[in-house]
C-alpha cells in the first residue's frame, strides 16, 4: 500500500530493535492496522530523522487518519470484487458445472447475458453455492506498509537524481 524510508544510521536502527537485532531485517512489512508497530516506527522517525525529512511525518499521520482507512476499505472492496469477477468469468468460460445452469444467478441483481459487469451495478450473491466456495478460495488481501531504514542520506539535495520529482 505504501512505503516509508527512514533515513537513520545503522546504529540507531539496530538499537531500536525494529529492524532485527543483527542488521538482518532492514525492510519491514507492517500490517496497515498494526498501530503499535507503526507508532514505534513513527517515534523512531521523530527522534532521529524528523528535522531532515518533515514530509515523512505526513505519511505517518495519513496512515492513522480516517480518510486513509476509508480509502483502504474502498480499495480492498474493489480489489476483492475484481478478483471475484475474474474467478466468475474464468468459471463461466470453462463451463464449470458449479455455476449451475444459470451463471447470472451468482450476481445480485441477477445478471443477464452480457460481456461486461460493472462494480457499481452488481454484487456477488453470497447465498449462491458457487459464490460461497469462490469467496473462501479467493486470495486474502492483507494491505501492508513497507518501512525500511536507509543510511544513504537520500534527502541531501545534491544526492537526488537530476529529474527527481519532475514527472
Amino acid at each position: 500500500m505504501a512505503a516509508v524510508s527512514l533515513h537513520i544510521t545503522m546504529e540507531v536502527a539496530l538499537q531500536s530493535g525494529l529492524f532485527g537485532l543483527l542488521d538482518d531485517a532492514p525492510v519491514q512489512m507492517v500490517d496497515v492496522g498494526d498501530e503499535a508497530r507503526l507508532t514505534a516506527f513513527q517515534g523512531l522517525f521523530k527522534e532521529h530523522a524528523l528535522e531532515r525529512e518533515p514530509a515523512v511525518q505526513t505519511l505517518f499521520e495519513t496512515f492513522s487518519s480516517c480518510r486513509f482507512q476509508m480509502a483502504l476499505e474502498k480499495w480492498k472492496r474493489e480489489a476483492e470484487w475484481t478478483i471475484f469477477a475474474y474467478m466468475w468469468q474464468s468459471a463461466r468460460r470453462e463451463n464449470l458445472d458449479i455455476l449451475g445452469t444459470n451463471p447470472g444467478s451468482a450476481w445480485l441483481p441477477h445478471l443477464k447475458e452480457r460481456e461486461f459487469i460493472r462494480m457499481s451495478q452488481y454484487l456477488p450473491n453470497e447465498k449462491h453455492p458457487w459464490v460461497k466456495k469462490a469467496i473462501q478460495s479467493a486470495p486474502k488481501l492483507k494491505p501492508r506498509i513497507m518501512v525500511q531504514y536507509c543510511t544513504n542520506q537520500c534527502y541531501i539535495k545534491e544526492r537526488l537524481p537530476e529529474y527527481f520529482g519532475s514527472y
